[in-house]
């Protein structure tokens, strides 16, 4: 496990000094398209890594939901389940667009109220309805 890692921090450092002179930040402070399209190119980061990080950087606005939040937005019916996690999760990103804007803040919190509700009550397998403070407005059984 320690060299798969320590693989994947030499490569990230190699492209970080490579390919953009070691200065992520004129990374993300490009135009959403290409900041997402640099940063992918580190391994192991994907679309919701990249959203993630622009999120907390506070440079593009979006919720960057993690699998706990993903799935509590399912169970309320506030996104529909797709036929994969990425369909999924992208009608997340527009759904929170409309609904909660781009105040970083704002979006902050809910990724962070969404993402301990699904670790705590939420849960994947055994869920805590009962104690569920949503329990009598979700439509999940």
């Amino acid at each position: 496990m320690a060299e798969v890692f320590g693989a994947k921090l030499r490569s990230a450092a190699e492209i970080a000094l490579g390919e953009f002179d070691g200065d992520l930040g004129e990374v993300v402070a490009r135009p959403v398209v290409q900041a997402k399209r640099a940063l992918r190119r580190f391994p192991g980061i994907g679309e919701p890594g990249t959203e993630k990080i622009l999120l907390f950087l506070r440079r593009h606005p979006f919720l960057a939901p993690e699998s706990n939040g993903l799935r509590v937005l399912v169970r309320l019916g506030a996104v529909r389940d797709g036929k994969s996690y990425a369909v999924t999760y992208a009608t997340a990103r527009d759904v929170a667009q409309r609904q909660l804007g781009d105040d970083f803040e704002v979006l902050l919190t809910a990724r962070y109220c969404l993402r301990r509700h699904g670790q705590e009550l939420c849960r994947n397998k055994t869920p805590s309805c009962g104690a569920c403070p949503l329990n009598e407005a979700c439509p999940f059984p």
